[in-house]
């Protein structure tokens, strides 16, 4: 009963979604985005859906994995990509209003439905 059981993890898959996303906060010299939230959309199809701490928004296909030159990991495909602050912006574009810094969008939980037909 008092025995230690060490578990071994092994990395399956690497995510950078936002790091090649430009965003306002990294000009601004703020952080870049990190992972806040992560659903499940597909699980047959290997779509995910995943949050950032500053607004991003993308979504993932672990099925379909690719590996750069001389990396170590594979990294799922980003199929879309967008945030939630330059969605903001265009929607009131041209109107008398200042939006909240990116660092107050941040993802914080989901909620993903669809209709039925």
């Amino acid at each position: 009963k008092n025995q230690k059981t060490t578990l071994h993890a092994k990395l399956v898959w690497d995510v950078a979604a936002f790091s090649s996303q430009k965003s306002s906060s990294s000009s601004q010299g703020g952080n870049d985005d990190s992972i806040s939230e992560i659903k499940c959309l597909s699980l047959h199809q290997g779509i995910i859906l995943i949050g950032g701490n500053r607004g991003s928004v993308a979504i993932l296909n672990v099925n379909k994995l690719s590996k750069k030159a001389f990396a170590i990991n594979a990294t799922p495909t980003v199929l879309y990509r967008i945030n939630v602050s330059i969605l903001v912006q265009k929607q009131f574009y041209g109107q008398a209003l200042t939006t909240p810094p990116s660092s107050w969008l941040g993802v914080q939980n989901f909620c993903v439905w669809s209709k039925s037909l």
